[in-house]
């Protein structure tokens, strides 16, 4: 029997696991979706991937390191670089690597010597439903090179490109002559359809998989599936060039690193530009780390309501970034006995208005008139960025450090977004002011009673803590300590004493630049044992808020159009990022579809 593992369980996946379960020679070990940990799966001979096309790298790599032969789908990555890492990694670790080609198995496809006719047309029944062409085209080409000799491969060159859209696009595949037409169309009303040279194929078909199965379990000539699949990248990169126009992201953190994965995803190539020498290095690394579903805040519906929506969401694509129980045990929301804006029973009105779940609870914290117990979690910010960072190589999207961007840079691409948070106003065509926050983020060693708890005390100029990843360490915060300097306008002002300290991680600044014993001071009111914490280092960053939130506290991520194809992201909670670029893209392959162009070669 052959040990088999399974990731992923969307629609692909769940007709892969039906035909592993037929087979006679297959022992299924396990099934698990991309949230699950490679480390707490059991080992297998071999594991099919089926996750997302943007996880696929970073799953395929953790297996490799565990030791098990790796099936994985396509398009594998869109990076050629990130393949041959993969090829390389799995030959370093004396383990195989197959590359799904489910339709060279096919009765009907399989005796099509030279195709020269490619039609994908797909019905999109959901905002949601977002089968990428990649797929497909990866497929298609793969199918269209494997008789052809190495060097005819390298003259391929697409031509007579007709571009509507990312969903409506051909072209016509050339080497000394024309050779093929590939034809994509995604609509709300074209019927599904996927065929070669006018032959209808049906994808994952259990026998087709079936017969895949068999033939990598005995004798597959995975040297040239592997050299098949790095031509095709090469082709299918060389395709995106010349179909999809180049979009530009302006800025690296989270909200930034997101929308150049959804655009990527869709099809077009992005530049990433940051200012800073890594991504994710300002408040996207410098904040509470909490994944917030909605109970901070109790004077903001809306700002509820976004949250409640985009937490599946975020937790789900970076599930492996959360911090485990072990280092977070427990979140409490804990309402203040007074200066609160919120009593005990407009809380416990706000939670059943929202139906955010929780229970009460008592842990001993003083001058508290109510303490609930919640599910919500943090995230860690190393980890995550790792997970960003593979993501953004295997897609590849081209990543621009240590760049200052301008309002000229956006007229060398066709459309973009801008999602720089701490300089939203230089970007504004009308004068629009924010408010500006020097904040700083202590991180301290707490007694042991503390030790995995989150705890914030609402609502008002009062404080709260978080653990800090696996560190053993919190982070603490405080509504009115934290802030150590506020500005208006379209850019912050920092004091010069400042710039050494902002956005440097974890530092430890001269006492005159921290308010550590303030932090302390006020939470011990609430928490007693804390005036013993130890005190590692601060971070300090810059937080930008909407002007005149003060009466409701709202936290709102939204995007706005510029001009010509630019829109601008104003970043409110974090976990809302992958619902916002999700939106921005929309947006911008909307304005792709007003506007139908043709490029001749």
């Amino acid at each position: 029997m052959i040990s088999f593992g399974l990731l992923g369980v969307g629609k692909f996946g769940s007709r892969v696991r039906r035909v592993l379960e037929d087979e006679s020679i297959i022992d299924l070990h396990w099934v698990a979706d991309s949230r699950c940990v490679a480390a707490e799966l059991s080992s297998v001979d071999w594991v099919y991937i089926c996750s997302s096309s943007e996880c696929h790298y970073e799953n395929a790599l953790a297996f490799i390191i565990k030791g098990s032969n790796i099936i994985l789908e396509k398009p594998p990555t869109l990076n050629v670089i990130a393949l041959k890492n993969l090829v390389d990694k799995a030959s370093e670790y004396n383990v195989k690597i197959y590359f799904s080609m489910v339709y060279l198995f096919d009765n009907q496809a399989a005796g099509i010597k030279s195709p020269s006719r490619f039609n994908w047309q797909k019905c999109i029944t959901t905002p949601s439903d977002d089968s990428s062409f990649t797929a497909f085209l990866f497929h298609h080409l793969y199918i269209f090179l494997r008789n052809m000799h190495s060097d005819d491969i390298d003259k391929l060159k697409p031509k007579k490109i007709h571009f509507s859209s990312p969903d409506d696009f051909s072209f016509e595949l050339w080497g000394s002559q024309k050779l093929a037409d590939f034809r994509y169309l995604r609509s709300a009303s074209s019927p599904n359809k996927h065929s070669i040279d006018d032959i209808s194929i049906e994808a994952g078909k259990p026998d087709t998989l079936a017969k895949m199965l068999k033939y990598l379990l005995k004798t597959p000539d995975l040297h040239k599936n592997t050299q098949l699949a790095l031509h095709t990248l090469r082709i299918l990169a060389a395709v995106r060039s010349e179909v999809f126009n180049r979009k530009v992201v302006v800025g690296a953190g989270i909200f930034g690193c997101s929308t150049a994965l959804a655009l990527s995803n869709k099809g077009y190539n992005v530049d990433l530009i940051e200012r800073n020498s890594q991504i994710m290095q300002e408040a996207s690394a410098i904040n509470q780390y909490r994944v917030h579903r909605g109970y901070h805040y109790p004077r903001s519906d809306q700002t509820v309501s976004q949250c409640a929506q985009s937490y599946p969401t975020f937790e789900k694509k970076f599930s492996h970034a959360m911090v485990d129980r072990a280092s977070h045990t427990n979140s409490y929301y804990a309402i203040a006995s007074y200066g609160s804006k919120v009593s005990p029973t407009e809380y416990l009105d706000f939670l059943g208005r929202n139906s955010l779940a929780f229970q009460e609870a008592e842990i001993g914290l003083t001058n508290i008139s109510l303490t609930v117990e919640v599910e919500e979690r943090l995230y860690d910010p190393l980890k995550l960025k790792r997970i960003v960072a593979d993501r953004l190589f295997a897609m590849g999207v081209n990543i621009l450090t240590d760049k200052q961007a301008d309002k000229d840079t956006l007229k060398k691409y066709n459309g973009g977004v801008i999602a720089t948070y701490a300089n939203q106003g230089y970007w504004d065509k009308l004068k629009v002011d924010y408010q500006f926050e020097l904040c700083e983020k202590p991180v301290a060693r707490l007694p042991k009673r503390y030790r995995g708890l989150s705890i914030v005390i609402m609502d008002g100029p009062f404080m709260c803590i978080d653990p800090l990843s696996d560190t053993g360490f919190h982070v603490l915060g405080n509504v009115t300590h934290a802030i150590h300097k506020t500005t208006y306008g379209s850019r912050p002002l920092i004091p010069e004493a400042y710039n050494h300290l902002i956005n440097k991680g974890c530092v430890k600044p001269p006492q005159e630049l921290t308010n550590f014993k303030l932090f302390v001071e006020s939470a011990a009111q609430f928490l007693p044992e804390i005036i013993d914490a130890e005190h590692i280092g601060s971070m300090y960053t810059i937080r930008a808020v909407e002007c005149n939130r003060d009466h409701d506290d709202a936290r709102l991520s939204t995007v706005n159009k510029l001009d010509d194809s630019v829109y601008k992201i104003f970043s409110g909670k974090v976990c809302t990022s992958v619902n916002i670029a999700s939106n921005v893209t929309q947006l911008i392959s909307a304005e792709n579809n007003l506007s139908v162009g043709e490029k001749n070669d």
